[in-house]
């Protein structure tokens, strides 16, 4: 209670906002502040940690994720349109089954399907 009321936050919060502060500020002085997608330079308020190769739905997910040599910065806004644009274009499971089904589909296949039990 007493740390809350002398930072004016949550005590995580406080360590959340210092962490990100710590962060960048490394980030300049390797000179290393300039978007991983856009190439422009970010700033302390729209930089992000970002993953050069995707992690998600990888062969080995945790390697990738914790995989130093796999992290860059960007732009909160260029990371989050590369992950709506790298999503699975189904939202549920139902929409996916049927894209899968319909790779193989066959008319004459089906035509001979309802011809034989006819339908």
């Amino acid at each position: 209670m007493k740390k809350k009321q002398q930072l004016g936050m949550h005590p995580s919060t406080a360590s959340g906002r210092l962490v990100k502060d710590i962060l960048f500020n490394n980030i300049c002085k390797n000179k290393k502040n300039k978007c991983f997608r856009c190439g422009l330079k970010m700033t302390r308020n729209d930089f992000s940690i970002d993953h050069k190769i995707a992690w998600l739905d990888s062969p080995n997910p945790v390697m990738m994720y914790f995989n130093l040599k796999n992290i860059t910065f960007s732009h909160l806004s260029c990371n989050s349109s590369t992950k709506k644009s790298n999503n699975k274009k189904w939202s549920n499971n139902r929409e996916r089954w049927a894209h899968e089904k319909r790779k193989y589909y066959n008319p004459k296949k089906r035509a001979l399907k309802y011809k034989t039990k006819g339908y």
